[in-house]
């Protein structure tokens, strides 16, 4: 929930729906997210946030680094739990319905590239249809390497309001 909070602190317009991708390794990983504003459909990447809504650099690179840190600290709680943990977890808000799923997929093992990694998220989450048949066979592969390893999901519904 801090995350969701943190993130929707970084974004200074009314958003509808919001995805974060949180993938984690030990010696790093990144934070993304995607929202759409409300009544559009086109989804917004959170790195185009400052020259888009003129947000300065400073406020917004302060903002991801805050929720990097949420993001490693709920990793921790993994750890100090001793529960397995995670590499990948995927956020989602549609309205007031906040999901979370862990992946335990070794995704930093897996030969795919950040960058297929994300175009995948946004297959999988935002409904990106892919560029052709080759992209196509990479998301089943993905999915298939996915599928070997046993995901989590955390289904809650938000008791609170977000304020813009």
């Amino acid at each position: 929930m801090e995350i969701a909070l943190s993130v929707h602190k970084t974004i200074p317009v009314a958003w509808e729906n919001l995805f974060i991708n949180i993938t984690l390794a030990f010696d790093g990983g990144e934070v993304y997210y995607f929202f759409n504003e409300e009544v559009k459909s086109d989804y917004i990447y959170n790195l185009y946030i400052p020259k888009k809504y003129e947000l300065p650099n400073s406020e917004f690179r302060e903002n991801e680094r805050r929720t990097f840190k949420l993001a490693w600290e709920l990793r921790e709680i993994f750890k100090n739990e001793e529960q397995a943990l995670w590499t990948t977890c995927v956020i989602k808000i549609i309205g007031t319905k906040l999901t979370a799923t862990f992946d335990y997929a070794p995704w930093f093992e897996s030969g795919f590239t950040s960058g297929q990694q994300m175009n995948f998220f946004e297959y999988k989450h935002l409904g990106k249809q892919p560029a052709n048949e080759k992209e196509l066979e990479q998301f089943k592969a993905m999915e298939a390497f996915q599928r070997k390893y046993k995901s989590t999901i955390v289904n809650k519904r938000l008791s609170l309001v977000l304020y813009q």
